[in-house]
This record gives structure tokens, sequence and C-alpha cells, in this order.
């Protein structure tokens, strides 16, 4: 049996740090969904961080303002099962919920 074969399917919720660099009120943080095949958790985790770290970067704005891309964390890690759900969570206020995915 090969490694591909006792490989299993992971989705990671991971937190991005999006932040202007000259103003910091235009800071932003996004929730990103990762999918990486690992043979156990663990290595899914670890290659799961080094793909969001591998993507940080420093770039200029068409405003000529510098954006900085920032992995902060994994919130959460689970193995796919295979349904069309990607990812689901419970929340019980749904104020501070919308008030989380406000853009405003």
């Amino acid at each position: 049996m090969t490694i591909a074969s006792k490989s299993k399917v992971y989705l990671a919720l991971v937190v991005v740090k999006l932040q202007n660099l000259s103003d910091n009120e235009k800071t932003l943080y996004r929730e990103d969904i990762l999918l990486q095949a690992a043979t156990n958790i663990e290595l899914a985790q670890t290659l799961i961080a080094e793909t969001a770290k591998s993507e940080e970067i420093f770039y200029q704005n068409s405003y000529g303002e510098t954006i900085s891309v920032q992995f902060l964390k994994i919130q959460d890690i689970k193995e796919y099962d295979g349904s069309n759900q990607l990812y689901s969570r419970h929340f019980k206020d749904i104020h501070t919920y919308e008030n989380l995915n406000s853009l405003d």
C-alpha cells in the first residue's frame, strides 16, 4: 500500500491578517478554508501552516500603500468526510456574528 492510498483529506480554517502598514484602521482579517492530503492530522496541520506562511507577502496597493498579508493561525482542522458541506460553525449571538462578518 502506498502513502497516497493511506492519505486522508483535511479541511482547515486559517486566519489571515491583511494590514495597511500606513493606516492600522484599515486592518482586515480573513478566514480561508484550505484542503490538505496527509496521512494524519498532525502532518496536515504542519503542511497547512507551511502553505499559509509561504503565502505571506507585502505589496503596494493602487494608492501606493504597503499591505501586509500575514498568516495568524489555524483556527480549526478536521478530516473531510466527503460531504457537500465543507465547513459549518455554530454561534449563540446573531448580532456578534453580523458584526464579525461586516466590512464596515
